[in-house]
């Protein structure tokens, strides 16, 4: 589809609000810089391919996932004042765009923190170290408030595959065994997992 003049502005305040987060938290001009190009490509990269219908969300929905991306890339920790701003922005894209179907979408954010806190206290009890944070639970939350129960099954696939296959192109190209063991962060492939789903829709239904 055409991308409209309107459409360009909201991917400009989203490469603006993405930008300015990841400066506030990792004060460095060239990840803010990433941050708020990850931002105005996913959010042209979504309007050329969402309904129309969505395009005022794209910009809440691109930018914290973007500014949460490259600081948990950088440092290892999703803020929780991001995982809080993007679950309030869900909540209110859950009234809006799917408004029957609200009771899906708040068993979706229970589930999937659920499951994932599970994980990281196995995990935890088995290695004495965490495996997937808390602020990955809390960001898979917020996912499944915007995208709701049926799409987190895709998400949580493509987050797994992509965060295996980037791990195994790092070992091979460090020429070191791949360690699973080895600390990563996994938001930028929630992230990614989210956006897809997104693009697509549940990859299952």
């Amino acid at each position: 589809m055409l991308i409209e003049p309107l459409m360009l502005a909201g991917a400009a305040l989203a490469a603006a609000v993405a930008g300015a987060a990841t400066y506030l938290f990792l004060r460095d001009a060239r990840m803010a810089a990433l941050g708020a190009a990850l931002a105005l490509a996913g959010s042209l990269g979504a309007y050329a391919l969402r309904p129309a219908e969505a395009f005022f969300w794209t910009p809440a929905f691109v930018a914290p996932l973007a500014a949460l991306s490259v600081i948990d890339a950088r440092t290892f920790r999703l803020p929780d004042v991001l995982n809080a701003i993007y679950a309030a922005l869900g909540l209110a894209a859950m009234f809006t765009l799917s408004q029957a179907q609200w009771l899906n979408h708040l068993a979706a954010a229970a589930i999937g923190f659920a499951v994932f806190y599970a994980l990281n206290w196995y995990y935890r009890r088995r290695r004495g170290t965490d495996g997937l944070g808390l602020g990955d639970a809390k960001l898979i939350a917020g996912v499944g408030l915007w995208l709701g129960l049926e799409a987190l099954p895709g998400v949580v696939l493509v987050s797994a595959a992509a965060a295996l296959a980037f791990m195994l192109l790092a070992a091979r190209i460090s020429g070191r065994a791949l360690d699973p063991s080895r600390p990563a962060p996994f938001g930028p492939f929630i992230a990614l997992g989210a956006y897809v789903s997104w693009l697509t829709g549940p990859l299952f239904v």
